[in-house]
């Protein structure tokens, strides 16, 4: 793990990438503030993860380890090739994405 990362763990992913391997990015932005994100993430009935979160700050949350697929792309596929990362802002007053 990178320095400066906090690990937060989700239960929603796969174990390993099920014979793919890594050939893209997905962008998300939250709709809401890294808080919330970290607490849909951490309910296994929220079906729903990633493998980073960025705050407006620049804080980032890791939920799933690179090794594995995340639950993110609603897409077996997708989901099993990629490195997901959440960014706060979206909709939520304040909630701002950030160059850091």
């Amino acid at each position: 793990m990178m320095e400066g990362i906090i690990w937060k763990g989700s239960p929603n992913h796969y174990n390993g990438r099920n014979g793919y391997q890594v050939d893209h990015i997905t962008l998300h932005i939250m709709v809401g503030y890294l808080a919330g994100t970290d607490a849909t993430f951490a309910k296994a009935s929220s079906q729903a993860s990633a493998h980073y979160g960025i705050g407006a700050d620049g804080t980032i949350h890791q939920y799933v380890d690179e090794a594995d697929g995340s639950y993110s792309d609603a897409n077996y596929t997708s989901n099993n090739s990629t490195i997901s990362i959440e960014h706060e802002g979206g909709m939520a007053q304040g909630a701002v994405c950030t160059s850091a």
